[in-house]
């Protein structure tokens, strides 16, 4: 019985041997974010999951347009909209206009004088154009739409509306006016 109880001890304590041995080479190296890296690029549970995007991609910033148009005359005052017009947008001979210089104004056309001096001819509706800080050239598109005030849309508001009480100040009609275009 020794010699069985012997063996029994020689053989418990070769296998905590190779237990310790083994659990030394199992062990492993610590986890870091590289492990994990590929479950969150590949998750397909997550909702707001989309194709893979190059994260050095270049979008192209829009280029500025900024564009003046000439609409008409006046006696002699020269009507413009657009950028870098006057606050009313109207200008007299001599007057300057985005760098151009008015040299005259008819009935149906406006002369302009660039910064270059050469001299430049605008019908009516006629726009220049011009891309970032370039130069100005006559666009071959059509005039933008008219620009529309709001005195201009309580204008019309009063002809498509019903008369107010006798009496009503402008202050009190204008607002029944908007309140009658909210409620349409």
């Amino acid at each position: 019985m020794n010699r069985n109880i012997l063996i029994a001890i020689v053989l418990l304590s070769m296998g905590a041997g190779l237990a310790a041995s083994a659990q030394a080479t199992n062990a492993g190296a610590a986890l870091d974010w590289n492990s994990f890296q590929a479950i969150a690029q590949k998750n397909i549970f997550d909702p707001t999951r989309s194709g893979r995007v190059s994260r050095t991609s270049i979008r192209p910033r829009a280029v500025a347009v900024r564009t003046f148009t000439f609409r008409g005359t006046i006696d002699d005052t020269a009507l413009f909209t657009g950028e870098g017009t006057p606050r009313k947008g109207y200008v007299k001979q001599g007057d300057l206009i985005n760098g151009f210089k008015v040299m005259q104004i008819t009935l149906h056309y406006v002369k302009l004088a660039e910064p270059n001096g050469n001299i430049l001819v605008l019908k009516t509706d006629d726009t220049m154009r011009r891309e970032e800080d370039g130069p100005w050239s006559k666009s071959d598109q059509p005039a933008p739409a008219g620009i529309v005030t709001t005195e201009t849309k309580a204008d019309e508001a009063t002809a498509s509306s019903s008369p107010g009480p006798a009496g009503e100040s402008d202050i009190l009609r204008k607002l029944r006016l908007k309140r009658e275009q909210e409620e349409k």
